[in-house]
């Protein structure tokens, strides 16, 4: 039996040295290998990104993508700008279809060497330059509609590129290279300059257990709540400034929950809370100061 199982060991390792070689004896098909081998456009920064429903003209979409086809990088022919608009608000089930839009060919030679040591091109897109591209007006989009800016890239040796050919992970993680750049339409209200006066209440009386309140002024955001029965804050809105938000958080036993939130002039903007003591009843989530009316 011993001499059966060194006779079959033998044979199994000569089968598998002989597998081995034969394997590296193949030589790889360079013309294979490079036929898949690809290139991508890898995002460097994107600004932008909300259209104002209330002010499209004064909403950008600005990206910066650096070319990498992980050689010598030298092989951009152009890219093509496409424009979906997606409708995610649709009113009475009617959504509005509309065709991508062909935004224009840029030429390779538009890329230039940018700090990440990478040939880099910018571009711009404005809110109504987009309504412009795909027929659309101001009053046919409400908040929470999409519009997609997607890139092809072209190669000199004729293929091309865009989200669809590549995988997950190029998209998003190793690479960050998506092809597809979207702006949400959001409303945003221009509030009156001056003191405004944010009043919160805990019927319970011990504070607001992880619920919060988060102003955001131009972007700069604060977070308001009370630890007690009551507290009241004054929220300073400067002169010139073009957006304001309000967003409610929950937390723990929300129908303890109370606030109002007044303008300069002491008229109630805002007011939310039912004050029934149970855990569940209180203030609507989300943003309450950035709708579209």
């Amino acid at each position: 039996m011993k001499n059966l199982r060194k006779l079959l060991y033998g044979s199994l390792s000569l089968l598998v040295f002989t597998t081995s070689c034969e394997y590296n004896e193949t030589p790889l098909d360079e013309d294979i290998v490079a036929a898949n081998e690809g290139a991508v456009l890898t995002t460097v920064s994107t600004v932008g990104g909300t259209i104002n429903k209330l002010d499209p003209a004064q909403s950008t979409l600005e990206n910066t993508v650096l070319f990498n086809d992980f050689d010598e990088n030298d092989t951009v022919e152009s890219i093509d700008l496409y424009l979906l608009f997606a409708d995610t608000t649709p009113v009475n089930n009617e959504v509005i279809t509309v065709d991508e839009a062909f935004i224009e060919n840029v030429p390779g030679s538009a890329f230039a060497i940018g700090d990440s040591g990478f040939p880099e091109h910018t571009y711009s897109l404005s809110g109504d330059t987009m309504l412009d591209l795909v027929g659309l007006t101001a009053d046919d989009i409400d908040g929470g509609d999409l519009f997609i800016l997607r890139y092809v890239l072209n190669l000199t040796d004729g293929r091309s590129f865009s989200a669809a050919d590549t995988g997950v992970n190029v998209r998003t993680t190793s690479h960050s290279t998506p092809f597809r750049y979207s702006s949400v339409v959001v409303c945003f209200k221009t509030p009156e300059p001056g003191d405004y006066t944010l009043t919160m209440e805990d019927v319970y009386g011990d504070g607001w257990n992880g619920g919060f309140i988060t102003i955001s002024i131009d972007g700069v955001e604060t977070t308001h709540a009370t630890s007690g029965p009551l507290k009241v804050e004054t929220i300073t809105v400067p002169e010139g400034t073009t957006r304001f938000l309000f967003t409610y958080t929950a937390g723990d036993w929300e129908g303890e929950n109370l606030y109002t939130f007044a303008d300069p002039n002491g008229v109630i903007l805002l007011e939310d809370g039912i004050g029934d003591g149970n855990r569940a009843d209180g203030p609507a989530e989300g943003e309450q100061f950035n709708t579209c009316d």
